[in-house]
């Protein structure tokens, strides 16, 4: 079934021709495939040419066709599940030449997963991420929180972040289990919440209740976050990966590196003998000495 695209850029009304008007009517009336289409099938698919897709792009006030069919994207995410998104991801595999074996797969996922990754550098808010930064830095400890394959990379990014000297833990619950995870919230903490694709209902109570709990609330998400969200919490959005045949989990764990390497950069020394403690301890178990934490 074919969507309609109610965003504000789509709405502007500014002087197109006729094949300017095509290429706009295409991403109301299926704002999916637009988004997961390259600017040459747009432009076959409108009748146009990949230059007027670009022009139009540009007249309704986007700064590229890349943005455009991000927004698009972000029409659909929330309505797309689990089984539609599988089958985006082969339609897109479908239409690559070289997808005739397994190498050509892996070539073709790999190279989506680049794509993925450099649309994640360009979007992603450098005062945003600075703040974030900062208030993990400073924290008496930090709890990430996830659901499903999120509290994986929770637990990815809680080890990884008590290796540069942050103590930090990995939470999850939803339904009743969230119940029992909220009051564990304290005022001086600081919280990651792991929102790759949807925000859903369990995880937005939860934003909501540490934005109020504690020191800082950090949200990661794919998602528009609901305008309270956005005023109580330092958010970073990903890219969609609706138009890539990556999956979101590896932005996600990206960013977590990059978390950790900021983390490092600022406190070098701190995460250097966080870091040698690790090895000593390591090194002891290797060689089969016993360790002796007295």
């Amino acid at each position: 079934m074919k969507r309609s695209i109610p965003t504000e850029a789509a709405d502007r009304q500014p002087a197109l021709t006729r094949a300017e008007a095509r290429v706009q009517l295409y991403a109301r009336q299926d704002p999916l495939a637009f988004a997961t289409s390259t600017a040459v099938e747009i432009a076959e698919a409108s009748s146009t040419s990949d230059a007027t897709v670009a022009r139009t792009a540009r007249k309704l006030g986007f700064h590229g066709v890349r943005e455009w069919k991000r927004v698009c994207a972000d029409s659909v995410d929330s309505t797309l599940g689990l089984d539609a998104l599988l089958r985006v991801r082969l339609d897109n595999l479908s239409k690559a030449k070289s997808v005739k074996s397994s190498g050509g797969l892996a070539r073709q996922v790999l190279a989506s997963s680049a794509e993925a990754l450099l649309a994640l550098a360009e979007i992603l808010e450098s005062s945003a991420l600075d703040h974030g930064v900062d208030e993990l830095v400073n924290a008496r400890r930090v709890l990430v929180y996830g659901l499903g394959a999120a509290y994986h990379v929770a637990e990815y990014l809680s080890l990884a972040l008590e290796r540069v000297g942050v103590d930090a833990r990995a939470v999850t619950g939803s339904g009743h289990t969230l119940a029992d995870a909220i009051p564990r919230l304290r005022s001086d903490d600081v919280s990651i919440v792991l929102a790759p694709r949807l925000l859903f209902p369990d995880i937005v109570w939860y934003a909501e209740e540490s934005a109020q709990r504690c020191a800082a609330t950090i949200l990661v998400t794919t998602e528009p976050a609901p305008e309270r969200l956005r005023q109580s919490t330092i958010t970073l959005r990903l890219p969609s990966t609706a138009q890539v045949v990556a999956d979101d989990t590896i932005l996600t764990l990206a960013l977590a590196d990059v978390f950790v390497a900021a983390i490092a950069r600022q406190e070098p020394n701190r995460s250097l003998a966080t870091r040698q403690a690790v090895q000593m301890f390591r090194d002891r178990i290797y060689s089969g000495q016993r360790c002796d934490s007295r």
